[in-house]
């Protein structure tokens, strides 16, 4: 650590105006001008015109990195913006003013100096270094997997059926099994229950699956909007999608409503294969 000057030493910390606190951070000296509470209750204003304040209060600026402060003549008056000669006779008087029985400033080869008595030292002595923490093995690449595992996983089978229970509907009971099974297929089609049930109220379940099957076929942007309502409106099958050929007599009208149409499907003579007599 730099010594302080000779003059700084065994100065009241209490009652000194200013203090020069010295701190240590990774083995350097780290030091600030520090105003105290005596500053206003020791009557040390008192002693001081403005004119004195301000050229003091300039003084303590000039602070070097070993902690002690001095400035020339010169180089207060140019922080001042005054004649040297107006700064030097103001530094004659402030020398004059007493404080704690010492002169406030003093000048050593014309570098003036505030007195121990005005600007206390204070040395702050550095924290002791935290004790070493003992050092912790890093796990393995197969540690860590085998560790989340053991903690964390879950058989498969396991995971499906609690997904599968969340997702269940409730309330179901009061429903025949082919209207509970009804509803589990349209809600795997992201029907809501409310309208799955108002489904199977009316729609067989064979109709059901036969129409989530040719939902892939159909340009859908709402897929379980359109399945409910082709389910309730018994929609035809897609374009595109073959049925399989049936023998029905020639003009007969199966009840079979196209998808955008409300007029019954009849079944053209050509599509027909009739039977040979």
């Amino acid at each position: 650590m730099s010594p302080l000057p000779k003059f700084l030493h065994h100065a009241s910390v209490d009652q000194a105006p200013f203090l020069m606190q010295q701190t240590r951070v990774d083995s350097h000296p780290i030091n600030q001008i520090v105003v105290t509470a005596a500053l206003r209750t020791s009557g040390f204003l008192t002693q001081l015109s403005d004119t004195q304040l301000r050229l003091f209060v300039t003084l303590l600026t000039f602070q070097k990195p070993s902690g002690a402060v001095r400035a020339t003549a010169r180089e207060l008056a140019h922080t001042l913006g005054q004649h040297e000669d107006i700064t030097r006779t103001n530094l004659d008087i402030l020398q004059k003013v007493k404080w704690g029985g010492a002169a406030i400033l003093y000048c050593t080869q014309d570098h003036y100096h505030p007195s121990k008595q005005v600007l206390a030292p204070l040395i702050i002595p550095a924290p002791k270094p935290a004790p070493p923490q003992p050092r912790v093995p890093m796990a393995t690449r197969e540690q860590v997997i085998r560790h989340s595992q053991q903690t964390y996983g879950r058989p498969i089978e396991e995971v499906r059926r609690e997904i599968e229970r969340q997702l269940a509907p409730v309330g179901l009971e009061n429903l025949s099994k082919d209207e509970a099974e009804g509803v589990h297929l349209l809600m795997k089609q992201g029907v809501s229950q409310d309208q799955a049930r108002l489904v199977v109220a009316s729609v067989l379940l064979e109709e059901i699956r036969q129409q989530i099957a040719w939902l892939p076929y159909r340009a859908a942007k709402t897929p379980a909007r359109y399945l409910v309502a082709a389910c309730l409106d018994h929609y035809a099958p897609p374009r595109g999608y073959e049925l399989p050929k049936v023998d029905i007599e020639p003009g007969l009208d199966i009840g079979v409503q196209a998808a955008d149409s409300s007029t019954p499907f009849t079944v053209p003579e050509s599509s027909l294969t009739v039977p040979e007599s």
